[in-house]
Parts: structure tokens; C-alpha cells; sequence
């Protein structure tokens, strides 16, 4: 989830300053203009994460990749599918009272950080030019299997 849930939350913030200067009218209490302002986030989310995916791969974030060449189209098709999932999850859990999706998406991703640190498989070099694991679990497992 490399764009996570910036688009949605960058579209909700730009609404909200438009809102404030009174570029975009909407009175919140009226449930028919509170539907409206969540379909125009939700659009306006569907326009960032075509851009922001695009941007990823024509800025070089991936490497030196052209964005018509199929590596480049399937990268952004990669991000703009894992992004929009985030943004269906995020309606589906809203709409059967979870709470706000974006909160637990934000819990989801402390979480994967967590276990990517205990669990990481990825070696690294350690002080003494052995090879160790970024997991510190993995790390802990290896050594006690490989030192005498």
C-alpha cells in the first residue's frame, strides 16, 4: 500500500478548504449535502490516486521506468487497484458502523510495521561481516541454530 490513504485524506482536506472559503457550498447538518460531499471526496480520491500513481512512476520512485512501457503501466495498475480497495474498505467499514476506516487503516499499518520488524526475512550485514536478518525474531532464531 505505497499510497495508502493519502488520496482519500488529501481530497477530504481540499474539500474542506474550498468548503471554508466558500468555494463549495454545502451545509453538513442536511443528510442529502452530507451524501454529496462524501461522493465528491470519494472522486476527487479516485483523481488523486490516478495522479499520485502516475506521478510515482514518471518521477522515477520506481527506477528509470517510462510510464507507457509495461512495467510502468502495470506498476501504477498496481497502485491504483491497492489504493482503490483502500478506499472501497474504508466505505464498507464506515457504512457497517466500524468506525471511520481511515483510523483502523492507520492502526493496520502501525501493526504490518511491527511484524515486518520482528518478522523481516531480509539479511543484512552484521559488525562481524556475518550475514543477520533485519527480523529480529528470524535474527534470533538463526543465530541460536548457527552459533556453537
Amino acid at each position: 500500500m505505497e499510497l495508502g490513504i493519502s488520496p482519500i485524506v488529501t481530497a477530504s482536506m481540499l474539500l474542506q478548504v474550498l468548503m471554508s472559503v466558500q468555494l463549495f457550498e454545502m451545509d453538513r447538518s442536511d443528510y442529502e449535502d452530507y451524501k454529496r460531499l462524501q461522493g465528491a471526496t470519494k472522486l476527487l480520491g479516485f483523481v488523486l490516486i490516478f495522479l499520485e500513481s502516475f506521478g510515482l512512476v514518471v518521477g522515477g520512485h520506481y527506477g528509470v521506468i517510462s510510464v507507457f512501457s509495461l512495467s510502468g503501466v502495470a506498476i501504477a495498475s498496481q497502485l491504483i487497484i491497492a489504493s482503490t480497495i483502500t478506499v472501497f474498505l474504508d466505505e464498507v467499514m464506515e457504512k457497517h458502523g466500524l468506525g471511520h476506516g481511515i483510523s483502523i487503516f492507520i492502526a493496520i499499518n502501525i501493526a504490518e510495521s511491527i511484524l515486518w520488524q520482528v518478522f523481516s526475512p531480509i539479511t543484512i550485514a552484521g559488525n562481524d561481516n556475518e550475514a543477520s536478518f533485519e527480523g529480529i525474531f528470524i535474527n534470533l532464531v538463526h543465530k541460536l541454530l548457527t552459533e556453537d
